[in-house]
């Protein structure tokens, strides 16, 4: 059996064989929690249904569960969660479980609070469970805390105390590791601190303990007095004030914890050893909130440094300019007590003083917004000092050159965004309308500078419905206007990316343009490299360094993608300064020659556009892959075809998309194409295109379901269409497929028949074959299945003489099904057997499930009842997980199989 760990205590996560494992938001994962948190005990249904549900069950709440059941079996394993009596049991050790080995290990705390990642069953959607377990593991953990040594525990008991100011334990923890670590005077005024929350809160005095603490503290710092000690040197605390509402971040300030750990820093949970001077720099986009995380992390761990911290705003992205590095170092050494006089001229005598000063010191240097390494090297102390640097620059040299380990700070995750939203609004508000604020940070694309803003916005209208304000964003014809504020240029969107813009050499901005005329937020190289007009090397260049200043990231191999926000403040610069009059064109040159290779290698289809520039693919397999990673892009173009004049290119890119669209049962997307081609062929008045459009939008109502509106829609078309019988036996033997789903199998039959001779005149080998196929599929329907048969070979053979694998698999499956209907089971069971070998290295949700029902069939029908069922299996989970109608039918072949037979004469 393989081994499962489950992750509770901090964001969910699940590991099988050591490996991280995604289970799906939602239900699956409030499953998993519910049982985990009970392993190796029973779990009612009913505490089940409570833990998924809560009060707004299901209709059938057992039958529901056993569903989810079903579906989390086939994540872990059908012999990890067990049915038994009374409900449901998880089959898990207590120690593969981290919030029940964290209970387990209460008398070892250090142990213990190594399994703590965070607040406990982030990322699990249950009320019940956040209500029943989350209250009790946070207590454990509180307690834990208190027992550890309070010198190694100073900046988490400084983070609880403010989460928890009420805590009397957490304070005396606090101030006693201050006392133990010679701060008396800090001590002396955290307990002012409490004893005023106290006394405002509670109306209550400190505790005995804590007032026997303060007479101690009072005795030492008295005695310190009388004896004179002193510090020459000041001890700089520059730190900018902690955000109050920092939300989120456990994961990136875990990252920065395990960044910095090899420095001379003891943290906390990482002791402390390792290389001197460290310097970890975060680097992100512009309103991504590096300097929230980099304060909050730095006030985390201040008091490993009780020579100082010091802040430093380098101005590398802004309205001014930035802090040249011997000014910098002008004012870090008057921070550390060098006389103005005595500061040296140069930048190389300035920097070797700023290290000597430092040498035999342990300070905390926080350099916020730098421009790029040659602005930080001359700030770098060395020494046992820690220098943290925030940056829109990826800063690789800094990496290279001073072994600096970076940290790439993304946009929120959408709990923590939620979160967010949630601490501006307020819980009550937020509560009650989660699509509300779901939209909102789908709007701002989960960056936190346009979250706050927006939760803002809404925060000024308390007595609006928020979807009211959401609706307001979503409804605004510019989202940045929408986003901004005039008053403060720091917290206004457009304005925060135009400093990253500003700062571009000319290339890289018309690069930048260039990316704004791109209709959606992903880009291929080969598509950039068109709207550049040039090579993919230079554009692979150009791109790369908008990336290293985070205007744009990188989303896969040859793969860019804009912030949705970033996109369109690319798109108003590329308004304002056009990239170029054929830069348009050339895209969607671009996108047609890719789709059209996609359909050769998936298909075997034959060329339709002329050679040139455009994305290959090595075999069908990556060809789908390609259409399904891009299939919103590509109905962008489509629309920005539309929007920009281009009618031609709309109608042809719709011709090209059909194919992938109906191999993936993408009606909806059919639907959109054909409306596009039919708005664009009508307003350029060319016949043949209003032809293909009609016929496109007659295949797309088929598709749908809406098969007499298809047979319409493929008259109109044949009604438009001038001198070309290729796409007149294209139009007809369309039409006699949407006649035979309407009951009509005597017009299916003429309809491809009529198809059939046509297109034996046209030499076109491929038409002939389609043509064939589909009036081989109407006299099966009609009981002909032997001269079906014979219609399939023909197609057969021209399939294969064409080498177009994936429709000879498909044949091959019909063939299958006429050798049934013939009771020559044998040959049907061949046949099947060859069309999954044809479709082998094919990924679609069409002719892989019919061939694998086609093999079941063939098995049953042999006596072969087992290996049936695995074929009816694989087909039935291809076409749940597509979510197509068929796979009500792979069902019933199943149930089918596993109905009491009648036994056999």
């Amino acid at each position: 059996m393989v081994e499962v760990a489950v992750g509770l205590l901090g964001p969910f996560e699940v590991r099988v064989d050591g490996r991280a494992v995604p289970v799906p938001a939602g239900r699956q994962r409030v499953l998993l929690a519910a049982l985990a948190l009970s392993a190796g005990r029973v779990v009612s249904v009913d505490a089940l249904a409570e833990a998924l549900w809560g009060a707004d069950q299901p209709h059938d709440p057992r039958n529901a569960v056993q569903v989810a059941v079903f579906r989390l079996r086939r994540l872990l394993g059908p012999d990890r969660v067990r049915t038994v009596p009374g409900g449901y049991r998880l089959d898990l050790d207590r120690a593969c479980v981290d919030a029940l080995r964290f209970v387990d290990l209460a008398d070892d705390p250090e142990a213990a609070l190594a399994l703590w990642r965070g607040e406990p069953l982030t990322g699990v959607p249950s009320d019940a469970l956040h209500r029943d377990h989350v209250p009790g593991l946070t207590e454990a953990y509180l307690a834990a805390m208190e027992r550890r040594d309070p010198v190694t525990a100073l900046a988490d008991l400084h983070e609880l105390t403010a989460r928890y100011p009420l805590r009397e334990s957490l304070w005396l923890g606090l101030l006693t590791g201050l006392a133990r670590t010679g701060r008396q005077a800090e001590a002396l005024a955290g307990y002012d601190r409490v004893r005023r929350l106290l006394a405002d809160s509670l109306g209550t005095d400190p505790s005995p303990e804590l007032r026997r603490l303060h007479r101690e503290l009072l005795d030492a710092d008295l005695a310190g007095a009388r004896s004179g000690r002193g510090d020459p040197l000041p001890v700089p605390r520059q730190l900018p004030p902690d955000l109050a509402g920092f939300t989120g971040r456990d994961a990136d300030l875990a990252a920065l914890d395990e960044a910095a750990s090899g420095g001379l820093v003891p943290l906390p949970d990482n002791g402390s050893g390792g290389r001197a001077g460290a310097v970890v720099a975060v680097h992100g986009a512009g309103g991504v909130g590096k300097t929230a995380l980099a304060v909050r992390w730095a006030h985390r761990v201040a008091d490993r440094f009780p020579d100082g911290q010091l802040h430093l705003d380098l101005r590398g992205y802004g309205p001014d300019d930035p802090v040249a590095p011997d000014v910098a170092l002008d004012v870090l050494l008057r921070a550390l007590g060098v006389p103005p006089k005595r500061v040296p001229a140069g930048t190389a005598e300035r920097s070797a003083l700023l290290r000597t000063r430092l040498a035999d010191r342990r300070v905390l240097l926080l350099l916020d917004n730098a421009r790029d390494a040659d602005q930080v090297r001359p700030l770098l102390p060395g020494g046992a000092n820690l220098v943290l640097v925030t940056s829109r620059s990826e800063l690789r040299g800094l990496a290279v050159r001073d072994g600096a380990v970076r940290h790439h700070l993304h946009e929120l995750p959408d709990t923590e965004s939620v979160a967010l939203v949630r601490s501006v609004l307020g819980a009550a508000r937020t509560a009650g309308e989660p699509a509300a604020v779901a939209e909102l940070v789908a709007l701002c694309g989960n960056l936190p500078l346009a979250i706050v803003i927006a939760a803002q916005q809404a925060a000024r209208y308390p007595d609006w419905a928020l979807a009211e304000s959401v609706a307001e964003l979503r409804a605004a014809r510019d989202r940045l206007d929408a986003l901004g504020d005039g008053t403060d240029p720091a917290t206004d969107p457009r304005t925060v990316f135009s400093w990253s813009y500003d700062a571009l050499d000319p290339d890289a901005a018309r690069a930048f343009r260039c990316l704004g005329a791109h209709p959606a937020p992903e880009v291929e190289l080969g598509a950039a490299a068109a709207l550049l007009g040039q090579d993919t090397g230079p554009t692979r260049r150009l791109l790369d360094r908008l990336v290293s200043v985070h205007l744009v990231g990188r989303s896969g191999p040859r793969r860019y993608r804009l912030h949705d926000l970033v996109h369109l403040f690319a798109a108003e610069r590329a308004d304002a300064d056009p990239p170029g009059p054929d830069a348009t064109a050339r895209l969607l040159d671009w996108y047609r020659r890719t789709v059209d290779n996609a359909r050769i290698a998936a298909f075997g289809s034959a060329p339709v556009e002329t050679p040139g520039d455009g994305g290959t693919f090595t075999d069908g397999a990556e060809a789908v892959r390609w259409y399904e990673r891009n299939r919103p892009t590509l109905l962008a173009v489509l629309r920005h075809a539309l929007d920009t004049g281009y009618d031609a290119a709309v109608v042809r890119l719709a011709w090209l998309l059909q194919d992938l669209q109906s191999a993936r049962h993408h009606a909806a997307d059919k639907l959109r194409c054909a409306d596009a081609a039919v708005r664009a062929a009508d307003r350029s008045g060319d016949s043949v295109d209003r032809a293909r459009a009609r016929f496109l939008t007659g295949c797309a109502q088929h598709s749908l379901g809406a098969n007499e509106t298809a047979i319409d829609w493929h008259r109109r078309a044949l009604a438009e269409l001038p001198d070309d019988p290729g796409l007149a036996s294209s139009i007809r033997s369309a039409m006699g497929l949407a006649q035979l789903d309407a009951g009509d199998q005597a017009g299916a039959i003429e309809s491809q028949s009529h198809s059939v001779r046509i297109a034996r005149g046209l030499g076109r080998p491929l038409r002939l074959a389609h043509s064939l196929l589909n009036l081989a599929v109407a006299e099966d329907a009609s009981g002909a299945h032997a001269r079906s048969a014979d219609h399939n070979r023909e197609a057969l053979a021209l399939y294969r003489a064409e080498s177009a694998t994936y429709h000879e698999g498909l044949v091959l499956a019909n063939l299958s099904e006429n050798m049934l209907a013939l009771a020559r089971y044998d040959e049907a069971l061949a046949y099947a057997a060859d069309a999954l070998r044809a479709l082998s290295d094919v990924d679609d949700t069409f002719a892989v499930p019919n061939a694998l029902i086609a093999h079941g069939r063939a098995l049953a029908a042999v006596g072969r009842t087992d290996d049936a069922r695995a074929a009816y299996r694989r087909a039935h989970d291809i076409l749940d997980r597509a979510d197509q109608p068929r796979v009500a039918e792979a069902a019933e072949l199943l149930a089918g199989l596993d109905a009491p037979q009648p036994a056999r004469p």
